[in-house]
């Protein structure tokens, strides 16, 4: 019987699964500046540039999450995650019309539900910080909108 052949894993595979992973943990620090290093090899390829906007932006970084996920909807325009986290990355950067239009761009295409629902209310938080409203819309919910409900990145993982 022949043996299965293993799978092999290239550099960039390697790259992304452990920023994926180090996303998932909430290291978005170390995930960044690995993707980081890497910029000049694999910028424009859009899985590399996602990972590194949502890295960029969760550890401080919207100019350089801005630029990734711009690299990403130039090749994707229709990629409606990146679309919603560069709307982030547009509001944390204090950028609201951009961040605006971003939003209603995403709410105009077809959205997940919890997506949608971070959506909406990243779009109420614009639109309460443009009319100089208080927002007391709790942080949590406003700067991780593809989080499950255990405040992490990635599928929820359900008792067995």
């Amino acid at each position: 019987a022949a043996k299965p052949s293993p799978v092999v894993s290239t550099p960039l595979q390697t790259l992304l699964s452990q920023a994926a992973l180090d996303i998932s943990r909430g290291e978005t620090r170390a995930a960044y500046e690995a993707l980081r290093q890497a910029v000049p090899r694999y910028a424009g390829l859009p899985e590399f540039d996602y990972l590194l906007g949502l890295a960029a932006l969760d550890s401080g970084e919207p100019g350089a999450s801005i630029l990734a996920l711009e690299r990403v909807l130039a090749v994707n325009p229709g990629h409606l995650q990146a679309r919603a986290e560069i709307g982030r990355a547009y509001l944390a950067n204090n950028e609201r019309e951009a961040a605006r239009e971003q939003f209603e761009a995403v709410a105009a295409g077809f959205a997940p539900r919890e997506a949608a629902l971070d959506i909406g209310i990243g779009h109420l938080r614009v639109s309460l910080l443009a009319a100089n409203t208080p927002v007391s819309i709790p942080h949590s919910r406003l700067f991780a909108p593809s989080c499950n409900r255990t405040g992490r990145r990635g599928p929820s993982r359900r008792p067995t």
